[in-house]
């Protein structure tokens, strides 16, 4: 099941600050679609997410669980529509885990340094739409971490202190 939402973007901007190129450099975005899915294994399902995605009319879809190997992976070209592009951290040493934003291209979108981590997997990205700046932070603990220890919360503040910092 994938989860969406809609997040309201300001007013179109001039088309000098635009960096959308859709439409002549014209945004006409009225909310950000953005899904998020456990995928389980992104291989088998690659068809049924680029479908999704199509469907849904999602810019962003987070994965979680995609349990792809590297950037290179096949199953990130076959489940991205042709004008999405993925930014990704793979689990190669474990066959579970991974996190993958997909999202479309005339967003311009860069990948956030983290600090390393050890209590769960975190991807951030910057996505800049119709000149605003959303940031998005994904992260992925796996099903038995039951209760969040100290060494979680230390890690997520560092993160978040990180991007307070940097922002």
């Amino acid at each position: 099941r994938v989860t969406s939402c809609g997040i309201p973007a300001r007013q179109p901007i001039s088309e000098q600050e635009n960096i959308n190129t859709a439409n002549g450099g014209r945004c006409e975005l009225t909310a950000l679609k953005i899904g998020y899915l456990n995928c389980q294994s992104l291989s088998n399902k690659t068809s049924a997410i680029h479908e999704t995605i199509v469907d849904k009319e999602l810019d962003v879809l987070v994965l979680t669980e995609s349990w792809h190997r590297s950037s290179d992976d096949i199953c990130l070209r076959e489940a991205a529509p042709d004008d999405y592009a993925a930014v990704d951290i793979a689990r190669p040493s474990d066959p579970h885990g991974g996190v993958v934003f997909l999202h479309r291209k005339t967003y311009a979108c860069t990948k956030i340094a983290l600090p390393p981590l050890s209590t769960f997997e975190g991807l951030c990205t910057r996505l800049c739409v119709g000149g605003e700046f959303f940031i998005f932070l994904s992260i992925y603990r796996p099903p038995d971490s039951k209760h969040p220890s100290s060494a979680f919360c230390d890690e997520l503040t560092a993160v978040l202190r990180t991007l307070v910092v940097n922002s």
